[in-house]
């Protein structure tokens, strides 16, 4: 017999909310793997719209770094265009941490978080699925949901989402000159072709700044390119406290993200904004599906 009905591996907002569901549920055992320690950084913009959060619930229990009314676009440095928007913004290793912490606690009965399992190899049977990770340990459940990220090992082992195109994304926290900050207002930015293929973003934080580049051909030094935006927006200098590189998935094609007993959500699954690479919307609304059909599958 399968140690769990249902193994999830990944706790971004599309892991947690698939888990969420089964911990509401409470007919399933669960398995929430994490191949790091948590909480650990993550890097990401951190911004999503305030409609999620009547999804996510509970909002005394979330953080936030804050919040924006408006939303503000450049071309290629100018022609500058804002609009009204109502945006919430987080420190994303603190926000996944918190929401995996909710969905344990909410299903103290019938999760179990597991850390530290990297998952290295995977095989399917009639009626289970079983994860390895680097150490030889094993579980194995009656269904797999994958929401590791933009660069998914479970897609890859799986042999879904073929098409999965990622492309290199620089994401740097930074303290800047208070003259450049109080330029910016809050108010988060987001410049269409800083480089010839991709955007550069900034998101006032609370006492920092979220900024980044992106290629979306992957073929920009994206380091050149970080530099020169920055130097244009924050000509007083600046002070870099994190400094991460990433993947965003770009959408190119209609793909398989489900299989068998196999399921795909969040950035595993493609589900970003073409343009933008915005994904925590809907990696949050795919766990809910995801987690759903798991439950549907459990109960015959």
């Amino acid at each position: 017999m399968p140690q769990f009905e249902v193994l999830i591996v990944g706790t971004g907002p599309a892991g947690t909310a698939a888990a969420q569901v089964l911990a509401e549920a409470g007919t399933c055992r669960v398995a929430m793997v994490d191949k790091a320690r948590l909480p650990r950084p993550k890097a990401c913009g951190g911004v999503f719209p305030y409609r999620l959060m009547d999804r996510i619930g509970d909002s005394s229990s979330i953080p936030f770094d804050a919040e924006y009314r408006m939303l503000r676009f450049s071309n290629r440095g100018d022609a500058l265009a804002s609009q009204p928007a109502h945006l919430l913004g987080v420190d994303r290793g603190t926000f996944d941490h918190r929401l995996a912490q909710r969905a344990a606690k909410r299903g103290a009965d019938t999760i179990t978080l597991i850390e530290q399992f990297d998952v290295t190899s995977l095989s399917v049977a009639h009626d289970s699925v079983r994860i390895i990770d680097r150490t030889g340990n094993a579980l194995s459940g009656r269904v797999l949901i994958a929401a590791d990220g933009a660069f998914s090992r479970i897609a890859r082992l799986a042999g879904l989402n073929r098409e999965h195109v990622v492309r290199p994304a620089i994401d740097l926290e930074v303290v800047a000159h208070p003259e450049d900050v109080a330029a910016l207002g809050q108010m988060p930015a987001i410049d269409l072709f800083e480089l010839d293929d991709g955007y550069g973003w900034i998101f006032p934080k609370a006492d920092r700044l979220s900024c980044g580049v992106v290629s979306w051909s992957g073929k920009t030094n994206l380091n050149d390119a970080l530099g020169r935006y920055l130097g244009r927006r924050l000509p007083g200098g600046w002070r870099v406290i994190r400094r991460m590189g990433h993947g965003i998935p770009i959408y190119t094609s209609h793909t398989d993200i489900a299989r068998g007993r196999i399921m795909l959500a969040g950035d595993a699954a493609n589900l970003a904004d073409p343009i933008y690479g915005a994904g925590i919307e809907a990696a949050y609304e795919s766990g809910v599906l995801a987690g759903r059909a798991a439950q549907a599958i459990c109960s015959g």
